[in-house]
């Protein structure tokens, strides 16, 4: 978003009584609790880009606030996709020296009918295609589908770089307790996805894979 001209203010009782390291975290909160959302909502018709109007404001407040934020903020907010498509296109076109201080990604997949599923980009794919991305978390919104999000899951646990945790919220769980068709052969256990997280891990990472139901 374009950020107006910053204020030019005299002394500040609170830049003068207030230490830096209060400050920083007084910045840190009011970043960590916003989202910067990116694409087609569920009813929306146009591609929208929504931000709280007053989500940056301390980058306005005055000069020396603004320096002591600088781009910080980057890795504080929590950039939310609403599309795999969506957070491609965006962060394409963004230097790789942004994209690599985005720290909280948030992805909805989109609906999309079976038969145009393959056409359509997997967020494997987009992450691959992002090499910069550096993220504490990706929180990934699954389809309605449970197979669809064992798809996903699958490539994202054995292929995808780019991220230190991953969140995945899908709308149901019957696939990881069932043993008969079209299960048998593509539903790994838990604990194989993390056996493989461990082995593409460095030694001692102690990487897990947590089921909340």
């Amino acid at each position: 978003p374009t950020i107006p001209a910053v204020s030019s203010q005299g002394a500040s009782l609170f830049l003068s009584r207030t230490p830096q390291e209060i400050r920083d975290l007084i910045y840190n909160h009011v970043f960590a609790t916003t989202n910067n959302c990116f694409g087609k909502g569920s009813f929306d018709e146009i591609e929208s880009s929504s931000l709280s109007p007053n989500a940056l404001a301390l980058l306005r407040i005055c000069r020396q606030i603004n320096q002591e934020i600088r781009k910080s903020w980057i890795r504080q907010v929590c950039f939310f996709f609403r599309g795999v498509d969506t957070m491609h296109l965006k962060l394409a076109h963004v230097p790789e020296s942004l994209v690599s201080q985005i720290r909280y990604m948030c992805v909805r997949e989109k609906q999309v009918a079976p038969f145009l599923r393959a056409s359509s980009p997997s967020i494997c794919d987009a992450l691959a295609a992002i090499p910069a991305l550096r993220l504490d978390l990706l929180f990934v919104l699954g389809f309605f589908n449970e197979i669809a999000d064992l798809d996903n899951l699958n490539p994202l646990i054995n292929e995808s770089d780019g991220w230190r945790e991953l969140r995945y919220l899908t709308h149901g769980a019957n696939y990881m307790f069932q043993h008969g068709p079209p299960f048998q052969h593509v539903v790994p256990p838990p604990a194989i996805w993390q056996e493989t997280l461990m082995r593409r891990d460095e030694p001692g990472s102690e990487s897990s894979v947590v089921l909340y139901r």
